[in-house]
């Protein structure tokens, strides 16, 4: 499992679960119900990566994902001004958009009051929503112990 450990900055901010793959992105309190429904950012029409992997195929192409600015401030549009934020994603390496979001929010967090607790790599396609915000919060109770 791979994490980005911190300590809890502030109580006064919302902690929020943001799975981030390459067709959405799900948003949920942390203190919310675990059945609660997320806020739901969905990639771009026509942007995500498997609308371009039958053209790619032929080079081999399974590089950054080129729409990933644009996808990523539409997340960041959706978080609020100040956050603390647990990052799940699915995959490894240039395929996890969580860590791609992880750097997008590097470049820009000192705009805004954002602070990422952990990031967490999860099967998320063979997860429901609510095993992925218990996920997220067994990442965090060792934190707060």
């Amino acid at each position: 499992m791979l994490t980005y450990p911190a300590e809890v900055k502030s109580t006064s901010a919302p902690i929020l679960i943001v799975a981030v793959t390459e067709h959405n992105t799900r948003i949920w309190d942390l203190l919310a119900d675990s059945h609660a429904l997320p806020t739901i950012v969905d990639c771009p029409p026509g942007s995500s990566r498997s609308d371009h992997v039958i053209a790619d195929r032929h080079h081999r192409a399974r590089g950054p994902f080129q729409f990933a600015d644009e996808y990523f401030q539409l997340i960041w549009d959706a978080l609020p001004f100040s956050a603390e934020l647990i990052l799940v994603g699915h995959g490894r390496s240039q395929g996890n958009m969580a860590q791609g979001f992880l750097k997008f929010l590097d470049q820009r967090k000192a705009k805004r009051g954002l602070h990422v607790h952990s990031l967490v790599n999860a099967n998320i396609p063979a997860m429901t929503d609510a095993q992925i915000v218990a996920k997220a919060r067994a990442i965090l109770e060792p934190l707060t112990a």
